[in-house]
């Protein structure tokens, strides 16, 4: 079978395939996970950023189609009306659970804010599909798409209702309910497929692919016995099984007859015929990650090109007329240029106006002679031409106005070509839009990239904040006894941690604590009022107080500090800003000069003053697609990692304030892989 493009569109996930989803959701977010962030990929899809203090971000994907992991990350091509209220309600939430309503489309996603407020994320998967954001008492705070049906109404400050069962719950099913099913059935000439479909809640392919197995498709109710009915049961038992149990199966994507990824099967399906097109992959969330992105994909590239698309349907319209109007134009001339022949050769034997075969000839022409305010005309085609007695002189007057009209044909000519011409440039950027990634893959980033971080020269990570909240999380969530804290005496110093330092490393390590050092400094106040060099210290985790002293109140990002300050003055205030490969993936690192050329590809360094940050972000991206263009075949996807990589996300990475690149130079780790000494 070769699934067609409709299949595409229709995908949707049935309540076994969901439940195996929300197991794995479960699994991977039942850790302390909190939502970060939301936003909103199209009026029906939700982004949510789920983090953790000490995991990898997350990316949970929610639409009106289905809830799944993703390793993408997508744009926001148009917002949706509930985005506001999903944010302030659910943003800062931990997720305690995710569960599914029996064997229904249906998710609750239920999260805890820290004052100990619950609210309900209530996700429907069929037909046109609902979100719906509920308080403890399953009121309705916001809702995507408001119901009114006979069962139910659902619209915001009402209760919230499950809707009815489909069926049976497949996961509660017996033997008896099957039989007592088919002997309660009136309509025993249904077909026994029909049947399961109408009184199980399983969806259409599986109800397929049981019938197929039994060896019961198209057979009548009449014709199964009590017997068939069991077997019949014993298949619906070992499909549900096997879709619930993954790990024995390899789920497939199957793609249509473009090759674009279509639907979803847990395995192959014997009611599929082998011609269909597949590919196989690990777990079912990376098999329904790849439709659904697909799905969104496509829905975020037509939505990107509507206006061109628009102005394209305009240029379409008027080129259409165009062609009308020629061919009009053409009719006309043919017309006027035959009567105008015939008359010529009728003038060499008549010389009578009023001839018959002067009428004759134009009658078969359909024209005539009318007079108009006392003149004579002929009247051809919906055109007047000065009529004389003389044919001869008739005849070259029509002639004449042929000629016209085909020289009118030449610009009608002229005015299609610039239509054309608009149409493919048009076409040419609606392309260009197209291609430009409403999505690309999401890299997985590791939970200290959050913060400001460098790895030392040697080998200690060290992780700062980047304002009063990330200061807070570093200190509260983050330090060990292990560690060393760093701190400037500068206004609005960042809190700097080097982390799992051995005993005595103050002694060991004293590069890593100068480079700390020059971090914390460099990442503080003192680059944005452009000074040269200042002064830090570091102590041990005892010495940081988490608490306000009786009676005082400490800003968020504040801590006490008490006991010794080991001081380490006259620190040079400068960083280098450099291209890295981290856990099998490219990634920016900014820290002191000689860290980052240890560990980069390629790098600048980096001084206060002159450039503003984007200015700054785009010098630095020129700077390295430069330097890099000609690599080792080691970085072959660098370039490509450079091309894409987002000026924002380089300025999260640089100082606040303006910058300026001193110099750039190939790293350490380039010079290795291509056998050079780097100076």
């Amino acid at each position: 079978m070769v699934v067609d493009r409709v299949t595409m569109k229709s995908m949707e996930l049935s309540g076994l395939e969901l439940h195996c989803l929300i197991g794995d959701i479960n699994h991977k977010l039942n850790q302390g996970y909190y939502v970060g962030s939301i936003s909103s990929i199209s009026r029906n899809s939700f982004s949510l950023k789920m983090r953790h203090p000490n995991l990898p971000d997350v990316i949970l994907l929610l639409s009106t189609t289905g809830i799944w992991i993703t390793k993408m990350n997508f744009r926001t091509f148009e917002d949706s009306p509930i985005i506001s209220s999903m944010k302030s309600e659910i943003e800062r939430a931990k997720l305690e659970s995710i569960e599914q309503v029996g064997d229904e489309r249906v998710a609750y996603l239920k999260f805890r804010h820290l004052d100990g407020r619950l609210r309900v994320l209530v996700a429907e998967f069929f037909r046109k599909g609902n979100v719906i954001v509920c308080d403890e008492n399953n009121m309705i705070i916001t809702i995507l798409n408001p119901v009114e049906v006979r069962h139910r109404t659902l619209r915001t400050g009402m209760t919230y209702q499950s809707p009815p069962p489909r069926g049976i719950n497949i996961f509660d099913l017996s033997i008896g309910d099957l039989l007592d099913l088919h002997d309660k059935e009136l309509d025993q000439n249904m077909e026994v497929e029909k049947w399961l479909g109408r009184n199980v809640s399983l969806s259409k392919k599986y109800i397929e692919e049981i019938v197929t197995r039994a060896k019961m498709k198209h057979r009548k109710l009449s014709d199964t016995t009590n017997e068939d009915i069991e077997i019949l049961f014993e298949f619906t038992r070992k499909l549900v099984f096997d879709v619930c149990a993954p790990s024995m199966h390899t789920p497939l994507v199957v793609l249509d007859i473009t090759g674009r990824p279509a639907n979803v099967i847990p395995f192959r399906l014997k009611s599929i015929s082998g011609e269909a097109a597949y590919v196989p992959y690990e777990t079912l969330m990376e098999a329904v990650d790849v439709v659904f992105s697909e799905l969104l994909k496509e829905e975020g590239s037509s939505s990107r090109t509507v206006e061109l698309d628009n102005k394209i349907a305009v240029l379409e319209h008027d080129y259409d007329q165009q062609n009308q109007a020629e061919t009009e134009v053409i009719e006309k001339s043919n017309a006027i240029r035959k009567l105008a022949q015939e008359l010529m050769t009728l003038s060499n034997v008549v010389t009578d106006t009023q001839d018959k075969s002067l009428s004759s000839v134009l009658e078969k022409n359909t024209s005539k002679i009318v007079t108009i305010a006392g003149r004579k005309f002929l009247e051809v085609v919906d055109e007047s031409i000065p009529f004389d007695p003389r044919l001869p002189r008739t005849s070259s007057l029509l002639f004449d106005r042929a000629k016209e009209l085909e020289r009118g044909c030449q610009s009608i000519r002229n005015a299609k070509s610039k239509l054309i011409e608009q149409m493919q440039d048009l076409r040419k950027k609606a392309d260009l839009l197209q291609k430009k990634a409403a999505v690309k893959l999401q890299v997985e980033k590791e939970w200290f990239e959050r913060y400001r971080w460098f790895v030392g020269s040697e080998g200690l990570l060290c992780i700062g904040g980047r304002d009063a909240s990330s200061n807070s999380a570093i200190i509260r969530k983050h330090l060990t006894d292990q560690d060393l804290v760093f701190h400037a005496e500068v206004h609005g110093s960042p809190f700097f941690v080097v982390k799992n330092v051995p005993t005595n490393g103050a002694e060991q390590f004293k590069i890593s604590l100068l480079e700390a050092a020059q971090a914390t400094v460099s990442f503080s106040r003192a680059w944005k009022d452009g000074l040269s060099v200042a002064d830090a210290y570091w102590v041990f985790p005892e010495q940081v107080k988490k608490g306000a002293p009786t009676g005082q109140f400490l800003p968020k990002g504040s801590f006490v500090i008490q006991g010794k300050r080991n001081f380490v003055k006259g620190i040079e205030i400068g960083l280098a800003l450099g291209v890295i490969v981290l856990e099998k993936k490219y990634a920016l690192m900014c820290g002191p000069q000689e860290a980052v050329k240890r560990k980069s590809i390629a790098y600048c360094v980096l001084l206060p003053g002159g450039n503003d940050p984007t200015s700054l972000a785009k010098k630095f991206k020129q700077e390295m697609v430069g330097t890099c263009s000609n690599i080792s075949e080691d970085f072959k996807d660098l370039l490509e990692y450079l091309k894409s990589l987002s000026i924002d996300e380089i300025i999260k990475t640089i100082p606040h304030g303006q910058s300026k690149i001193l110099i750039t130079k190939k790293g350490d780790l380039l010079a290795r892989a291509v056998g050079e000494v780097h100076s």
